[in-house]
């Protein structure tokens, strides 16, 4: 299994003053939505100073494999995600944010772990779309069952695009990834040995719940996750 979940999202709305406050602003995950809530305050045009948040968000999820000779392979997941976000907003069209954030999984009924470590960064254009691209770090094994025990450490970078519409936020993201250790077998007559896609949504403002749904293409099937989980922000 090569997942971690995560996600950018939620540009400021521009009809929302900005003034250097402290605490900063709530803000969603930045992989997630990467920058401030629509109803913080902003810095100072043309001289904003950059804004840091630490966050956890629990998780839930279902996560499935089709190997293409074990039907009903899946298991529930519990796990946890911290980060730290960073993000510069002025009154220019461009805006520079980013996030490292770290992800534990652990499989329920299928003996395993998941751990992943994620940083990426870019840019919002007017507040309201973003592109970000990163690198990423995927350690995990998962005993499907007698006969499929699937692990592997795989490297590689991402790109992620995301929109703000107010309260609805959904995000897109694409990653590749090399394996440097482990009994996975690559994807066949591929430049890279897993590829996934993963698209989710954010709703709220101070209260954010996050939907996501993620398919990973490996070597050794097809693997689908679906997961929800509700941010903590701290500070």
């Amino acid at each position: 299994m090569h997942l971690w979940t995560a996600p950018p999202g939620a540009a400021p709305h521009e009809d929302v003053p900005w003034t250097q406050l402290a605490p900063g602003p709530t803000l969603p995950s930045a992989l997630d939505t990467i920058v401030p809530d629509p109803a913080a305050p902003d810095a100072e045009p043309e001289s904003a100073a950059v804004r840091t948040r630490w966050y956890v968000r629990p998780k839930v999820a279902v996560t499935a494999i089709d190997d293409g000779s074990n039907p009903d392979l899946w298991h529930a997941d519990l796990g946890i995600a911290a980060g730290h976000q960073w993000w510069k907003f002025t009154d220019v069209t461009v805006a520079p944010a980013g996030e490292t954030r770290l992800v534990a999984t652990l499989p329920l009924g299928a003996p395993g772990y998941d751990v992943a470590l994620s940083s990426a960064a870019g840019l919002w254009l007017a507040r309201r779309a973003g592109l970000f691209v990163g690198a990423r770090g995927d350690a995990d094994r998962t005993e499907w069952s007698e006969q499929l025990t699937d692990r592997a450490i795989a490297v590689g970078p991402l790109a992620r695009l995301a929109f703000d519409f107010g309260l609805v936020r959904p995000w897109f993201e694409v990653d590749a990834g090399w394996i440097v250790d482990g009994d996975r077998p690559p994807i066949a007559d591929a430049p890279w040995d897993v590829f996934s896609e993963r698209a989710g949504i954010i709703f709220g403002n101070r209260m954010l719940l996050k939907l996501d749904g993620a398919h990973d293409s490996t070597g050794s099937g097809d693997v689908w996750e679906v997961s929800a989980g509700i941010h903590l922000h701290i500070g």
